[in-house]
């Protein structure tokens, strides 16, 4: 156990070796042709010939090296949370170790790992599902003639997602941030042959740039303000390193001293540019539908229970930095009501399974940036900790419906699955359940403690039962919308054209131990039970016990009132959606026009950033390129035309012929004299 949690380190290097062992096996494998695999993959979207298959690694062992690599950091995990478990969460030891690597002047940037309560809940987290999800991939990338470019692209994002969670800096953490953004690039541009795929990868990329520019900016004004704090602060603390999350709730009390509560909001509101951006928060929100371009098990992976997650996971890393602005933090809050609430409207109308549950985890990730806002961090990490179970088994699930229907993405062509695909139907249903909070499944335990923190918050200002009342409103939309795609998908008759395929096993297993942790890991660690741990009492920081720890309890007040919005979303999705066709939806669109092509047009965010590329920033852009053409590139021709002219008129002067010189000269003395006799009269 010890040396498993001495060489904790090794977790992001196990897929950093794999990843080259697959692109270095490539290598090999096309020098060596009698290595290569005879076998002739093809597939309808992209037909490869042999040979061009052949160079890659075989599948069986590039998934050994993807499985392994994972598991090794699976069991590192796994003791890293038997020892934060086997402690008193009052007095929680945390391992950090650093090593200098980079030295600027007086200013020492340091790698290390940091082995504290959040980091090991965000370890077991990403191990856990990256191996249930690896398998998956199997069976669902079977066939396709990048199987093992694709795991390893998987090995890269887990090097870079796991060493973004141990990261013991904010130096190290960008540096993993960014390369969280390229692994990301190439998993959703991974069919890149498809420019739906090609344009969808770009969108996401440049949509991370501009939150990324926004958090670099505010993490060099952090260290401009506090960099003298930390130079002392550090001479007391060698073992720490320079911008270290264990010191950032000393140093934004040093930045609110050094640069005043106006430029501290301003610092937080550029860091807070980056989750926004990754975790796909109004308004850089746009890139995570068109993420749905790639292969499913990406957007079960990295759209819900890793990077999207890394957004919230870096702001509750850097908290105190937002407590120390009251405006920050009603920043946050600002921005979490309102992605809920418009995700959870898009939703609504979403007529592509993956897309319908891309929108749900934008919505419920502003349930989670909401908590941050007023104050209930351990119940935005409890909900973050939840939904990775939940909403990773059902993108599987949504994946496994869509290669049983030949690739059919559309629930109106769907319907009348349950019988065909009982495994993913009755795992799709407890996922519905639980991202609704009802029936004491994870969710009601993770969300109602948000709602919960939100009650408190409403209590101390007079705008903030606002927030509770769209809030739990939102909660009533996610039973409504879930319910809405469980019904088309599931329920009635079968209304599409392709033959359904039956389940496999290797893409079964993953979705039914998925559905143990959705049911009940939300009451293991509600601190209902005295015999097991509280959420709660191990993720409140030190920094945080003067605030409240939320908590629900089996039938509170909070809880029955969350039960019953639930239930009426789940029963208006099946009076209009569900087998007995009660209420007729084309009804509803009729007497809601207004909403409801305002949630068809996607609140018309596309449009305005189109609008704004082709219009503005295109007319912007020819202006200064006018600009450039004739105003700066025509002062510098005209510099070198008047220094041409010049020479050409002074080039006649120069003709080599003496006696000419000595007219000049002899005119330029007779001019001379009349001059000088001028004046002596």
């Amino acid at each position: 156990m010890n040396w498993l949690l001495s060489f904790i380190w090794l977790v992001p290097i196990y897929p950093l070796i794999s990843f080259l062992g697959i692109v270095l096996g490539r290598a090999v494998f096309s020098y060596f042709p009698s290595l290569r695999s005879s076998a002739s993959v093809t597939t309808e979207m992209n037909e490869v010939s042999e040979k061009a298959v052949s160079c890659y690694f075989p599948k069986s062992w590039s998934l050994f090296f993807t499985l392994s690599a994972t598991l090794l950091g699976l069991f590192h995990a796994l003791a890293s949370l038997f020892w934060l478990l086997a402690q008193s969460p009052t007095e929680i030891t945390v391992i950090e170790k650093n090593i200098p690597w980079l030295q600027v002047a007086d200013i020492t940037f340091s790698f290390g790992y940091l082995l504290d309560p959040m980091s090991v809940m965000m370890l077991f987290v990403v191990t856990f599902v990256s191996l249930l999800i690896q398998i998956y991939t199997h069976g669902y990338m079977h066939d396709d003639a990048g199987y093992a470019k694709f795991y390893s692209f998987l090995s890269l994002f887990n090097f870079s997602m796991l060493g973004l969670v141990l990261s013991s800096n904010l130096f190290q953490t960008y540096i993993f941030w960014e390369l969280v953004g390229v692994s990301s690039y190439l998993l959703i541009g991974f069919w890149f042959f498809k420019p739906s795929a090609a344009a969808a990868a770009l969108k996401a990329f440049l949509m991370n740039r501009i939150g990324d520019f926004g958090l670099l900016l505010g993490l060099l004004s952090f260290l401009f303000f506090t960099l003298s704090w930390w130079q002392s602060y550090l001479l007391d603390h060698s073992n720490q390193a320079l911008l270290s999350f264990q010191a950032i709730s000393q140093s934004s009390v040093a930045l609110l001293e050094s640069a005043g509560p106006e430029l501290t909001a301003l610092v937080a509101i550029l860091v807070l540019m980056g989750p926004v951006a990754k975790s796909a928060q109004v308004p850089l929100h746009t890139w995570l539908p068109d993420a749905m371009e790639g292969p499913t098990p990406i957007s079960a992976l990295i759209h819900a229970a890793t990077m999207v997650a890394a957004g919230i996971y870096l702001v509750g890393r850097v908290y105190p930095l937002f407590q120390a602005s009251e405006v920050a933090l009603i920043v946050v809050t600002c921005i979490g009501v309102l992605t809920a609430l418009i995700g959870a409207f898009i939703a609504i109308t979403q007529t592509d399974i993956k897309k319908a549950l891309a929108y749900s985890t934008m919505s419920q990730l502003g349930f989670m940036m909401t908590a941050m806002g007023v104050g209930a961090f351990s119940a935005a990490l409890f909900h973050l900790f939840t939904h990775a179970f939940f909403k990773a088994m059902l993108f599987l699930c949504s994946g496994s419906v869509i290669h049983a229907c030949d690739g059919e993405q559309d629930m109106r062509k769907m319907g009348g699955l349950f019988t065909k695909l009982p495994v993913t139907a009755w795992t799709y249903l407890i996922g519905t359940v639980a991202i609704s909070g009802l029936f004491w499944t994870s969710g009601f335990w993770s969300k109602d403690e948000i709602l919960l923190g939100l009650e408190t918050y409403a209590s101390r200002y007079d705008f903030a039962p606002v927030v509770f009342y769209l809030m739990t409103f939102a909660a009533g939309l996610t039973a409504f919308y879930m319910f809405r795609t469980f019904f088309m998908t599931f329920m009635g008759q079968y209304r599409g054209d392709a033959h359904v395929h039956s389940e496999t096993p290797v893409m079964s297993w993953p979705l039914a131990i998925l559905a143990v942790p959705s049911l009940f890991v939300g009451v293991a660690l509600s601190g209902l039970s005295e015999e097991l741990p509280s959420f709660a009492s191990y993720l409140t920081p030190v920094w945080m016990e003067q605030h409240h720890q939320h908590t629900v309890s089996l039938f509170s007040d909070i809880g029955n009132r969350s039960q019953i919005i639930g239930l009426t979303g789940l029963l208006l999705a099946a009076l209009i959606y569900g087998p007995w066709n009660l209420l007729s939806a084309e009804l509803f669109r009729k007497l809601l026009a207004p909403f409801h092509k305002l949630s068809l047009k996607k609140f018309y965010f596309d449009e305005l950033y189109s609008f704004i590329a082709a219009k503005v920033y295109w007319s912007v852009a020819t202006a200064t390129a006018l600009f450039d053409r004739k105003g700066i590139d025509g002062l510098v021709s005209f510099t070198g035309q008047s220094v041409m002219f010049t020479g050409s008129v002074a080039r006649y002067l120069q003709t080599g012929q003496i006696q000419l010189y000595i007219a000049v000269l002899f005119f330029a003395l007779f001019v001379s004299t009349l001059f000088f006799l001028y004046k002596l009269q």
